[in-house]
């Protein structure tokens, strides 16, 4: 299954949805058994920002506190609309001929303060409406439970900072399955930790905006991680026998591919793919699990010659590692660019310290050749 987001390639969806045989050219023909979808996010397409109940998130605080945070000061208090004008989405998603859609649930409307003690119905309802209307049209719904919308109230509680969000996160996630369970069958628990940790909570450009790139960042990504694996593990123990579903994660891969054939610079690749991708995945799907070693071991050294007592990774416990395996059923990539990666002594002093890049010690570039979008903060 391929989720394409809808927003910014409208030309690509509306070519790649085109499933009719006799309108396709022999290079652009597919196996019978894939299929085609589309995704969003609940902040980018809903609209109804202060509206039924729903509880402010940590984006609404952002753009509503600090508007100049947005380039050109925009905000996601209309965006598309999509809580009053889901059912024409639903239809212009039958017209484009997907078999999916990924779509994420916002917390903060399910939860308004973030927590079980009070439940919306309004917000019940409204997503029972949307799955029932993707359901009626032959589309299967892929859920999404977090993408990056969290209650304003909890993040006043310490956010992806403070453990106990496993804890809050669990709590969400019952409420959604035993809601919504009955007819969604593909959940995805958390979106892309390395961009939500990185940007919100390493290089603070998106919310919450905390700059902490060589602690807060892995911190998030541990939490991100041990949350995922709750989700996973009461739909386990709770609901998989009646429900019958199944529970998957979701990174964003970027992948790097070494500059030349050197030792060096293979062995960059190799690293740039340990702090990227199985930073996130080995902890799931490895034999072994935990964090991989390289990983464990470069950012060890880089806190003691920053003068630590401690790596500033801090490690599962054999518990936790246990916990961590195997805790999703399915896994999603979302692929945005591929870099050649390099090291040598050019890159040193190039980034903050401590910080991800300053652990890696690795260089980046692009072949000026390839296709590729342009990115702004």
């Amino acid at each position: 299954m391929v989720a394409t987001c809808l927003h910014g390639f409208p030309s690509l969806v509306s070519t790649f949805a085109d499933t009719s045989r006799e309108k396709r050219s022999p290079v652009n023909r597919f196996p019978d058994e894939f299929e085609f979808g589309v995704a969003t996010a609940a902040y980018q397409i809903e609209g109804a920002w202060n509206v039924d109940g729903k509880g402010w998130s940590m984006w609404d605080h952002l753009v509503h506190t600090k508007p100049k945070s947005i380039i050109d000061g925009t905000n996601g208090d209309i965006a598309a609309n999509s809580y009053y004008f889901y059912k024409r989405d639903v239809q212009m998603l039958k017209e484009l001929g997907v078999n999916n859609y990924r779509f994420s649930i916002s917390w903060p409307r399910i939860m308004p303060f973030g927590r079980p003690d009070y439940i919306n119905p309004l917000g019940i309802e409204y997503y029972n409406n949307l799955i029932d209307e993707l359901l009626a049209n032959d589309i299967t719904p892929f859920v999404t439970m977090y993408h990056w919308d969290l209650p304003q109230s909890l993040q006043e509680r310490g956010g992806w900072l403070n453990e106990e969000i496993v804890d809050w996160f669990g709590d969400y996630v019952r409420v959604l399955y035993e809601n919504f369970g009955d007819r969604v069958k593909h959940w995805l628990t958390l979106n892309e930790p390395f961009i939500h940790c990185y940007f919100g909570h390493g290089l603070g450009l998106h919310a919450p905006m905390l700059y902490s790139p060589g602690e807060g960042y892995y911190e998030c990504g541990r939490h991100y991680l041990l949350a995922n694996a709750r989700a996973y593990h009461i739909y386990d123990d709770e609901f998989r026998a009646s429900q019958g579903g199944l529970v998957g994660f979701v990174i964003s891969m970027e992948w790097g591919m070494p500059a030349t054939n050197s030792t060096e610079d293979i062995e960059a690749a190799r690293d740039y793919a340990a702090f990227h991708i199985a930073h996130y995945m080995h902890p799931i799907f490895s034999e072994e699990g935990n964090y991989p070693q390289i990983m464990i071991d470069r950012i060890a050294a880089a806190s003691v010659r920053q003068g630590l007592n401690v790596s500033r990774l801090r490690p599962f416990s054999n518990e936790q590692i246990k916990y961590l395996k195997g805790s999703a059923d399915f896994l999603g990539l979302n692929h945005y660019h591929s870099s050649y990666v390099y090291r040598n002594p050019s890159v040193e002093g190039l980034y903050l310290v401590p910080s991800i890049g300053d652990d890696l010690a690795v260089g980046t570039f692009m072949d000026p050749s390839w296709p590729h979008f342009e990115m702004t903060f």
